[in-house]
């Protein structure tokens, strides 16, 4: 199987949409894979865990650049249980 980007970014867009918990969100406000993988990089750096491997990347730097450019993100609890 040759995972390329494109197919990765489609399967990310299904599983989004067929996981229910965006349905009447505008679709430029629908988190993205790139978001969310940027997201989990900042999670582990903040948490002084190297992500440089899990991420992929051949620098550091290209690591932190991930980091540097999310600092206003912010996580937060939301109870789907109605």
């Amino acid at each position: 199987m040759d995972l390329t980007l494109i197919t990765l970014q489609k399967d990310f867009d299904k599983a989004r949409t067929d996981c229910g918990l965006f349905t009447g969100w505008e679709k430029g406000t629908l988190p993205t894979f790139h978001e969310i993988r940027a997201l989990g990089i900042k999670n582990y750096q903040d948490q002084g865990i190297d992500s440089q491997h899990l991420a992929g990347h051949a620098s550091a730097q290209m690591t932190t650049n991930y980091d540097s450019r999310h600092e206003d993100i912010r996580w937060v609890e939301v109870n789907l249980s109605g």
